[in-house]
């Protein structure tokens, strides 16, 4: 409803500016179809909901990859933001709009009384995307991420144990002497990988990863790559064991050891502290949880406040501490 085909500069309520992304740079999308969207927006006014989208554009040419990655990067959010559900309706999306395009010379084809085969009936059975799918959506489809990184929520935990941003790492390797070696912890999420083999046949990678603060190149040789290819292809939130050279005044950086944030939390932590305030919807808060349970998670103890006092409660059950973290809820906060 406000990019236009290409970027543009925007001003926002307070008069500054700021750069509104193109849909045509989206991933998969290109110019022609997105074109049409923004000439049917500019003629009619800003699209209501997805039936007023597809009753109202018509284009032959349009096709189920663009929009899927339209649906990744979020755009189609403020007409509907649960992207599952549009996402498991693409087809049915694609073959009306398509279908107006063969019909652009009926009289009601923008009509409100639309047959039902033009109108989206969509299945609200589909789970929401959590939090990470949506995020690593967004970066396939844009190359970077928009709405957050993925390791934000876990930026306190990673504090309190001793995790170092990579921004961080170069600021303590600034004093460091050529040649020299010293051995980090970091949090990442690995965005790409290129494998090589060596004369003697060893596979081994050259990795990209990310944090909150940069990206960086790691190498990671045959004996984690084998324990650890499939964490770098799924794109997996992991803790690495960083061994940092700086040579030449650069820095080089080799993975010595490669786990996944979540088991890390899961078995770091069998008892979760959760401070929840006062306005806190104890059953919704209940209902939330009850999510995550499973046998092999952590204990809980509630900690709620209420007139100036704080209530402790033992909840049933096990729960999983990183899927916690990961879908954090509203007024509840994390002390562990």
């Amino acid at each position: 409803n406000y990019s236009d085909s290409f970027f543009t500069i925007e001003l926002d309520e307070k008069n500054k500016k700021g750069i509104r992304y193109g849909l045509s740079a989206l991933k998969n999308v290109g110019s022609s179809s997105t074109s049409k969207i923004v000439k049917e927006r500019e003629k009619r006014g800003k699209f209501k909901d997805i039936n007023d989208f597809c009753k109202r554009l018509n284009d032959e040419n349009i096709n189920i990859r663009q929009l899927e990655f339209l649906i990744k990067s979020g755009s189609f959010d403020e007409l509907d933001d649960n992207r599952s559900n549009l996402f498991n309706n693409i087809d049915k999306i694609v073959q009306i709009i398509r279908d107006n395009a063969k019909n652009i010379n009926q009289n009601n084809l923008f009509s409100d009384n639309l047959e039902d085969n033009n109108v989206i009936n969509l299945n609200f059975k589909n789970k929401v995307w959590s939090k990470s799918a949506k995020l690593n959506f967004e970066y396939e489809a844009l190359g970077f991420y928009l709405t957050q990184h993925p390791l934000e929520d876990f930026k306190i935990f990673l504090k309190r144990n001793n995790f170092l941003t990579f921004k961080e790492i170069e600021v303590k390797m600034a004093d460091v002497r050529n040649e020299e070696k010293i051995f980090f912890k970091i949090a990442a999420l690995p965005t790409d990988s290129k494998e090589r083999t060596s004369k003697k046949g060893n596979k081994y990678a050259y990795v990209q990863f990310s944090d909150t603060t940069a990206n960086f190149e790691a190498i990671v040789f045959s004996d984690i790559l084998n324990s650890s290819n499939e964490l770098i292809k799924n794109h997996d939130l992991v803790l690495l064991n960083l061994e940092v050279l700086k040579k030449e005044n650069n820095i080089n950086l080799r993975v010595q050891e490669i786990i996944t944030l979540r088991q890390f939390l899961n078995e770091s932590n069998k008892k979760i502290k959760i401070l929840a305030n006062e306005n806190i919807d104890i059953k919704k808060l209940r209902n939330h949880l009850n999510k995550y349970r499973n046998d092999t998670g952590s204990e809980i103890k509630l900690f709620v406040e209420l007139n100036r006092k704080v209530v402790n409660i033992s909840l049933p059950g096990r729960y999983d501490f990183f899927n916690l973290i990961n879908n954090k809820t509203e007024n509840i906060k994390f002390l562990n």
